[in-house]
């Protein structure tokens, strides 16, 4: 029975605790991220059986240096593939973002900015469509 009363008046202390009164001041961490996948096919992307597949991995993270501004970075994994041709992308660079609002708001909007430097490796030529002219101009050199 104390366990029960334990968990709700651990909840209440840090739902009240100053360092979650307010998200966005200084000494925060936001961390974040997404990830994706995509799987195409058909007449489109689908040539001789092959599916152009997609898989994009960026976990980001930054620490408020000020109230309402962050500074952090991102890193992302890309993979682009087309049967057995592949291309795969290493990415990571900074960001800042800035956040508005009232210190009572439950949500701020904001504006980020930021680069990423990418390196890159490539197992044959990723072509996502037969209309791409690099492609197309690669497939009659080929033949």
């Amino acid at each position: 029975m104390k366990m029960l009363w334990l968990f709700p008046v651990l909840m209440a202390s840090v739902a009240s605790s100053p360092a979650f009164a307010d998200e966005i001041s200084r000494g925060s961490l936001e961390i974040g991220g997404g990830m994706q996948f995509s799987s195409f096919g058909g007449d489109l992307y689908d040539e001789d059986g092959k599916r152009l597949s997609s898989l994009d991995i960026a976990p980001q993270a930054a620490y408020f240096v000020a109230r309402g501004i962050a500074m952090g970075g991102t890193v992302q994994y890309h993979r682009l593939s087309i049967g057995s041709d592949n291309t795969t992308t290493f990415s990571i660079g900074p960001a800042v973002h800035a956040y508005f609002g009232p210190e009572d708001s439950r949500t701020y909007p904001f504006v980020s900015a930021g680069f990423l430097y990418s390196l890159g490796a490539s197992g044959g030529a990723v072509c996502p469509s037969r209309r791409t002219p690099r492609c197309t101009a690669s497939r009659s050199e080929a033949a």
